[in-house]
Order: structure tokens, then C-alpha cells, then sequence
């Protein structure tokens, strides 16, 4: 039996069948987002959520988390007598499609392309607003497919050119991504969760300029790998020497595109392939101690 979180309910499920069945079944919870410590989630209730989730996760065989998570869980010691039976897996969300054409540009206008959601503090375009209004505003032109940004905001910078299409389907956010000149990322300020948006950036090829707000930015390894991507912290002073990397990137950087066998390569366990392939692998050592009669619990030896 497989449960799959989010929702946490899932994993209370499987720990009901379980003690149920007892050794008649093999449990394992995948974990793909955090419960206890999810930022969407009142913190008041942190430590009830804790509770939860020991008293359901203690019943599973086995455990498949993200790095993240799991790193996460051990900063703040919490979890620890759950360690032997978890395993640490890369998110399975890269899918790349070999049948894909880019847009050439005359370079006099640049169309950057937010697809996502900005979720206040956590993330914004500010420093991204911030450093278009002092290039020329003719040239630049940003595109954000999804929630709107701040009206205070949009306010401030009001001789930025922004264009807010709003909440799309994913076929049409997928084809603006295609067409964009450059991919605009903002990194959350949450070690725990990676947004999912950075994958479909990474398979669609294009040049990517990544705001990161700091060390906690989860998808700060993800971007560094990516051969074609500009980093930028939030804590960068926007002085000359900033504007001209900034420009110099959205000016060279769509004329190369990032080629697929390359980020195959680079990317290869994040691959769903890959993944599937270790999950199968727990879950066969499972079934084949269960079938010996030899499972005792402890996965160390997997």
C-alpha cells in the first residue's frame, strides 16, 4: 500500500489499514510536501500537526521523503526515531519534450515571462521591478501569467511595463514559457518545499533569471546547475555593475539554447524514469523480506 500526502489524511489512512492488517500488508508513505511545517498552515498549531503526524507515520514500513523535508526535519530534531525506515528521493517532475521551437528575437524588445504564484513575503517581484525601472523602459516588457502582483507595488513602479494576463490554463501558460526571451523565477523563502514551477522552466530550455531570497531558497541547487541561468540574490545592490550583467544575460543568453541531451544528463534523477525506478526498488526489498518472513522493521540494510 502506497499513500501519498498532500493531503496529510492520506498517510492517516494508511496508518488505520495498517494497524488493521498488521503484518499483512507493506506500508509506505510518500511524502511529497511537509505537514507540520508548511508555511500555508497556521504555526499556532504547529506542534498539534507534529503529533499527527508521528502517531500515523510511525506505523509505515517505509518512509520516501524529499532531501529537503528531511533535512528540514533534522535542524529542528524533530522526526529523528523515524530515520532508519526514511529514504530521501528527488521530486519526479521533469519531462522533456524533444519537439520544441524557439522564438528569435531582434533584441528590441525583450518579453520576460513569470508563470506562477506570489505568495507575499515569501514571493514577489520587487527586486525584479526595482531593477527594470532603472534600464530603458521601452525594451523590457514583463509578462506574469497567474495571481496578480500587489497593487502598492505595481504602484511604485508604475513606469515598469507589466502585463498581467492572469490565471491561464497550463496549456497556454506552457506556450508563453515557449515563447518567452527569458523565464523570470522567484525563489521561496522556504527550505522545505520546492516549487514546482522550476521544473517546467528547466524543461522548456529557455534562459532563466532566478531571484533568490537567501540560503532557504530550495530551488538554489536546481538553478545552479542549469547552464543558461543568471542568479541574482535579493540582497544584491543594484549598482552599474549589476545592470550591465543583467542586461548582457537577456541579450546573449536566448541565442543558445540549452541543448536536451545536456540537461538529461545533469538532470537525470529528477527524471520520472529515475525515480520510478528506485521507488519500485524499496518497494521490491519490502515485499521480498515480508515474503522471507524476515522483516523486522528496520530498512538499513536497504
Amino acid at each position: 500500500m502506497v499513500t501519498v500526502s498532500y493531503p496529510f489524511s492520506a498517510h492517516q489512512i494508511g496508518s488505520y489499514v495498517k494497524n488493521k492488517l498488521k503484518q499483512g500488508i507493506n506500508w509506505i508513505a510518500y511524502e511529497l510536501d511537509p505537514f507540520s511545517y508548511n508555511v500555508t498552515l497556521h504555526p499556532a498549531n504547529l506542534e498539534r500537526r507534529k503529533k499527527l503526524e508521528m502517531s500515523a507515520l510511525k506505523h509505515a514500513d517505509l518512509i520516501i521523503t524529499t532531501i529537503e523535508q528531511q533535512r528540514h526535519n533534522q535542524q529542528h530534531e524533530f522526526r529523528l526515531e523515524l530515520d532508519e525506515k526514511t529514504r530521501c528521493l528527488d521530486l519526479p517532475l521533469l519531462k522533456f519534450d524533444s519537439d520544441v521551437t524557439f522564438p528569435v528575437n531582434d533584441h528590441k524588445t525583450i518579453n520576460m515571462v513569470y508563470a506562477g504564484t506570489f505568495y507575499g513575503k515569501y514571493r514577489n517581484p520587487y527586486k525584479l521591478l526595482e531593477l527594470l525601472d532603472k534600464l530603458s523602459l521601452d525594451k523590457y516588457v514583463f509578462h506574469v501569467y497567474g495571481t496578480r502582483i500587489d497593487a502598492r507595488m505595481l504602484q511604485t513602479f508604475s513606469n515598469v511595463s507589466v502585463v498581467e494576463h492572469g490565471r491561464v490554463s497550463r496549456d497556454e501558460s506552457k506556450r508563453a514559457m515557449l515563447n518567452a526571451d527569458i523565464l523570470i523565477s522567484f525563489g521561496n523563502d522556504i527550505p522545505n518545499q520546492i516549487p514546482s514551477k522550476i521544473f517546467d522552466y528547466i524543461a522548456s530550455r529557455r534562459p532563466i533569471i532566478h531571484f533568490s531570497p537567501g540560503l532557504d531558497d530550495a530551488c538554489l541547487k536546481l538553478v545552479k546547475l542549469y547552464p543558461n541561468a543568471l542568479l541574482i540574490s535579493n540582497d544584491d545592490v543594484i549598482d552599474q555593475a549589476l545592470l550591465c550583467r543583467f542586461e548582457r544575460f537577456c541579450l546573449t543568453a536566448q541565442d543558445v539554447p540549452v541543448s536536451l541531451a545536456e540537461l538529461e544528463l545533469i538532470y537525470s534523477d529528477y527524471k520520472a524514469d529515475a525515480v520510478c525506478d528506485q521507488f519500485v526498488t524499496w518497494m521490491n526489498h519490502l515485499t521480498i523480506d515480508q515474503n522471507n518472513e524476515s522483516y523486522s522493521g528496520d530498512i538499513r540494510h536497504i
